[in-house]
């Protein structure tokens, strides 16, 4: 089997992303992009553990007066996600999404298993953004603000199951994704 390090590496030559190699031999870091904001992420290979860590790191850390209630935003969007999870520092503010893989000796770590743990972590950091950003500027609080990410999300869950079953809305002419 390839060193995880190596198909880290590999990955982010192949696909043509600018990245800096951290002199430990074990992190990657590179910016990616988002829909809604650029984030600076780690790409780390823990080899002993044969595991795969992607972080996303937020651009705005949690003011210490705020840090409560950042925290307590994060507990409420990490509730019920399938695939990875926030963290805080509480000692400095900082934010970010993390995402894991077990890395199976016998098959590697694979260009897709990569690309599927990036994209999965970068869209759950993208999506919940805003409500961060609404806790920290004081726009809302930490329930009101995760409410509004997660009703988008359950708004565009009942469309598709329509859609499948072939019920209301099926037409495509659907209102359903317009704000209300």
């Amino acid at each position: 089997m390839a060193r995880i390090y190596d198909s880290m590496k590999h990955h982010f030559e192949t696909n043509d992303l600018a990245f800096i190699e951290k002199q430990d031999k074990d992190t990657i870091l590179l910016p990616m992009g988002a829909d809604k904001v650029r984030f600076d992420c780690v790409a780390r290979a823990v080899e002993g553990q044969a595991r795969f860590v992607f972080y996303s790191l937020c651009p705005i850390k949690a003011p210490e007066a705020k840090r409560h209630e950042v925290s307590e935003a994060i507990t409420r969007a990490n509730y019920g996600l399938l695939i990875g999870n926030f963290e805080m520092d509480y000692s400095d503010g900082e934010i970010r999404y993390k995402s894991s893989m077990d890395v199976d000796p016998d098959v590697g770590l694979t260009d897709r298993m990569i690309k599927d743990t990036i994209l999965a972590n970068l869209s759950t950091h993208d999506r919940y953004f805003p409500a961060l950003m609404d806790v920290i500027y004081g726009a809302c609080t930490p329930t009101v603000a995760i409410d509004k990410v997660e009703s988008q999300k359950e708004k565009v869950d009942e469309v598709f199951r329509r859609l499948v079953e072939g019920g209301e809305g099926s037409d495509g002419d659907s209102d359903e994704w317009e704000d209300d």
